[in-house]
Order: C-alpha cells, then structure tokens, then sequence
C-alpha cells in the first residue's frame, strides 16, 4: 500500500507566588471555593435528577468521591480504595485485570457532562472529575442575570472543562459512493475512534444515527451534538488510486481550522497498517497536546478577558506557556497556578504544571525565587504522590535533570516519558527534546522531526534543539536556517541564537540588531547569563562557543562562572 500525506506543537523564603501555593495564602478577591454545604446540596440535585437518579454503580461512585474529597481523603482516591469501598469488590482487586474503576469513573464523566449540559440556575456548582485522576474538582457557577435560568443561562466562570472539548465524529462521506470500497470509510472511521480515544483530554463524541444531510453540514452537527469541533472526511476514488480528506471544524468560529489529504494506492482495499498510520496521523494532528484543538482553546484562554478562576482555563493556559514560555504568558499563568493549589489540590497535573512553571520562570529570569529548585522539586514531589504517572511531572524531573547535568538520569526519564501514550507527538517531541540535549542528538533529533511532522503548529522551542545540534557541528548556515522556524514574539531564545549564528558567519551588523533587541525585552539580561546558559545547554563546550559568539556580537555578560546549583 502506497501512501502519500499532503498537507493543507516549602522551602521558606520563596517570593510571593511560591509562598502562595506552598504556605497556602493567595488573593481570593476574584472568586473563592464553594463550601462544603454548596458541594453537598449540589450533589443532592444531581442524585435527585438527570442520568445520576438511576445509575446505581456510577452513583455510588461520585458519592464516595466526593465524600471522600470533603473528609480529606482525597489522597486516598485510587483503583483499589475505589473499588473496595464503593464498588463491592474483595480485598483480592486487581486493577490490571478488572478495570471496573476505569469503566464506572468514564460513566460519571460522561453523566455529569450530560446533567450540567442541562444545567439549571439553581446548580451552583460544578462537579466534574478531571481525566487522569479519580479526585473530583469543585467550582462555582455564577449564572448570568439576564439571561436567567434554563438552558440558555451561561456560568461565567466558564464554559464545562468537559464541554469545551467534544469533538464529534462524522462518518467519512464518499463522493462517489458506488466506486468506494466500505471497507475504507467504515475501516478507517472504526480506527480513527481507537486513536483518538487515547488522548484523554477529548471527550468523543459519536450519535448513535446520522443523516446524509448532517454529514454534509458539520457544523450544524456539531451545534445538535452541542460539540465545540467536528471531525468531516469525504473520499474519492479513480481506480485504484484513493484520496482521503478529513476536516477539523470549529464550531463556535463556523470555520475549517485544519485540513489534510492522503493519495494512496487501495488496489485490494485499506491494509490495517495504512489504516493505523493515517488515523493515528490524524489523531495526533488535533488531539495531541500540542496539537490543533489544544492550539485552538489555549490561544483562546490566554486572550480571554475573565479574570474569575477556574480549571480549563488555568490548565491551557499554562499549556501555551509551554509553547511560547514568554513573560507576558508566564505571568499569567503562574497567578493561575498558584490560586489553583488552593482550588484543586488534588489534582496532580496542577502540582507538575506550576513546577513547570517556576523552572521556566528562573531560568528565563522572569522572576527570581529563593530555592526555586526546591521549590519546582516539591510540587513534582506532590504531582507524583497524587499520581506516580503524571506524564508532565516527568517532563519537570527531566528539566531539573539537564540542569544538574545529570545525563543519565534524563536519559531514564525519558523512557518514563514514553511509557505515556507513546503514539503521541508531544510524548515524542518531550522524549527526543531530552536525550538530544542530554547528548543522545541523532536519536533525539529524528524523534522530534518525526513529531514535528505531524504538528501544525509545534512549538518553537524543538527548533532550539535542532539548532544546537547544527552549531555543536559548526554548521551556522544551517543552524541559522533552523532558528528561523522558531516563531515566538517576546522570546530572547531565537534572537540570542540568531545572533550567535550570525556572529559565527561574520554578518556582524545583523548580529548586533538581534542582541539589541534582547535588550529591548530583557534589559537586565547579563546579569541573569549564568543561570540561563547553564539552562540552554547542558554542555561547556556548546554553551562556551555560544557565549563567545555573543560578545562578538556585542553582548556583555556580568561575570559568567559556572551558576552553583
């Protein structure tokens, strides 16, 4: 089968954001927690109506949860306690083997998702149970006085953390339906099912029966499955030769954000491996972390104009932090994180995100925390106790580790990495982003021009890495060539090593104007050198050269010994 794609990322003395979430004292002017009194009578009226009134098993499990949550426990909140003490079963419960807590918790999303999709002015709070963790999040609803209650009524802290992102599947439309194989539509509509579901942030969305004219018309689909994007593909064949074409729409911007063509050769039909390859493709162009839909909601928390707290938006936020890792966004989301500890403090991926979010803002000298090595380490440490696998808390301990230069270690994590939905192109970029830089650069390098290829947007950043691996060989045209790809206004990283490449090839003058525009966002940029060189490069003999570029080019550095770690 030939294929072919065609395309169309407590320690004390901290400062004041630390000691915030770590000493537990934060500004709630902007919102506050719902009581304990809220939480309970919420619970009652979704016991009292809606799916939850007669789903005996799921609702034990929300009930244990929650009551679990109220009384402390949260940390408690694992398969085998879930089980055991809601569920019925014996103290010989293994998870490996019976995956009840896994079924009755994916449920209760979907069952809260449809009660607050339905949602009266008298719900006041918003239960929900955050994918990769069985601890519910707890968040106020305020409704809008003029449009009241009913269907029609919006919560101004923001639209579902689920809701937001159901995509909803369309079977795929062949042109000319007497000249296609079944086989390929319903094949590939089958398996696009399997590899989306592996991305756990995406709720799907599939309507039991669809008619011809909703298949031709995917946003108004989308607006009856009350879905945020809509996945739309139609095929043609000539003979043997098949194109495929599939569609993301936005269904709030009424538009097409992503489309792409496959041209193959299906003479005795779609082969599974083919069928795996274009569906997993897919699958990771929109639903990957640094994929399409992810793009699309970060972009839009970030410029969103309301200041009232809650999941989603904390979460994508720093999602687009991790993309651009400039001040303006940095600052945002580490007021977010840090109110969200207070929040959600069982959820784990908060804990890892603001460790995240601390590395990065001490390197990049946006702030300048007492112990913020310890500090990013404890809430890793937290991440994991909630949960060991927490995909983003490895990516931190890998961070830490390129920074004490302790390659091997990064080199462990990275397999640790991988174990997370390996399919994924951020689990790729993350993977080969640490072994290149902890010095594996061949294999880190094609495993992030393999994810980058399937990214329509990947982040800025992998280009760091690929440009490093061309100036260690002290090919400058080609590393400077590299630099260009990366696209972050507000980022001293591609103008610092832009003119370090510049400065390498002699092009002196355009080499100063990129160092004087470092100084146009960064001021006090020598002063923090030390630190973030040491971060930027795990090795003297790449990080020296860069330096010594960078005097040439102007740049003057307060005293550049090693930074003691």
């Amino acid at each position: 089968m030939e294929l072919t794609r065609l395309k169309d990322k407590n320690p004390a003395n901290v400062s004041s954001h630390a000691v915030a979430s770590l000493a537990g004292g934060f500004d709630r002017s902007a919102s506050r927690a719902p009581s304990t009194e809220e939480i309970r009578s919420q619970l009652e009226r979704i016991f009292q109506t809606g799916p939850l009134a007669r789903a005996n098993r799921t609702r034990k499990l929300l009930e244990y949860i929650v009551n679990q949550s109220l009384a402390g426990n949260a940390r408690r909140l694992k398969q085998y306690s879930i089980a055991t003490e809601a569920l019925g079963r014996g103290s010989d419960f293994d998870p490996d083997t019976d995956p009840i807590v896994r079924l009755e918790a994916s449920k209760l999303r979907r069952a809260l998702e449809d009660y607050y999709l339905r949602s009266k002015a008298n719900d006041t709070v918003r239960i929900s149970v955050p994918k990769g963790s069985y601890v519910p999040a707890f968040e106020l609803i305020e409704w809008d006085s003029e449009t009241g209650s009913g269907e029609s009524g919006v919560a101004t802290l923001g639209a579902s953390a689920l809701s937001v992102q159901r995509l909803l599947i369309l079977p795929l439309h062949a042109n000319h339906r007497s000249d296609i194989d079944p086989s390929i539509t319903d094949g590939l509509f089958e398996q696009l099912d399997v590899e989306l579901a592996r991305y756990s942030e995406i709720f799907l969305v599939k309507p039991p029966h669809m008619q011809d004219s909703a298949i031709l018309d995917p946003v108004g689909a989308g607006l009856m499955a009350q879905a945020r994007f809509v996945l739309s593909g139609s095929v043609r064949q000539s003979g043997d030769d098949v194109r495929i074409t599939v569609r993301l729409h936005d269904v709030q911007a009424g538009s097409v954000i992503w489309v792409e063509c496959f041209d193959l050769n299906a003479a005795g039909g779609l082969d599974l491996k083919t069928e795996d390859t274009i569906a997993r493709h897919i699958a990771g162009a929109i639903a990957d972390y640094y994929g399409v839909i992810s793009h699309t909601l970060s972009l839009q928390s970030v410029h969103s104009t309301n200041t009232r707290w809650n999941l989603q938006d904390t979460i994508l936020r720093h999602r687009y932090l991790a993309r651009s890792l400039t001040e303006r966004v940095y600052r945002r989301a580490r007021a977010d994180l840090d109110r969200g500890t207070q929040y959600a403090p069982f959820h784990p991926i908060m804990w890892a995100a603001l460790g995240h979010t601390i590395f990065y803002g001490n390197v990049l000298g946006f702030d300048d925390d007492e112990n913020w090595l310890a500090v990013a380490n404890h809430c890793v440490e937290r991440a994991f106790e909630l949960d060991h696998k927490c995909a983003l808390g490895h990516v931190v301990m890998a961070l830490q580790g390129l920074y004490r230069r302790e390659y091997a270690d990064v080199i462990e994590t990275c397999k640790r990495i991988m174990q997370h939905n390996s399919h994924a192109p951020s689990t790729k970029l993350s993977a080969g982003f640490f072994r290149a830089l902890a010095g594996d650069w061949e294999t880190g390098t094609a495993m992030m021009n393999s994810a980058n290829a399937v990214l329509l947007h990947p982040p800025g950043w992998t280009y760091r890495v690929t440009f490093l691996n061309y100036f260690r060989k002290k090919h400058y045209s080609e590393a400077l060539s590299e630099i260009g790809k990366y696209h972050a206004p507000g980022s001293i990283t591609p103008l610092l090593l832009r003119a370090a490449a510049l400065a390498e090839l002699g092009r002196m003058e355009e080499a100063a104007a990129s160092v004087a525009e470092v100084l146009r966002i960064s001021p006090d940029f020598p002063r923090k050198a030390p630190r973030y060189f040491r971060y930027l490069s795990a090795f003297d003999e790449i990080s020296d050269p860069l330096m010594n570029a960078l005097r040439r080019a102007g740049l003057q550095f307060e005293s550049c010994e090693r930074h003691a770690v």
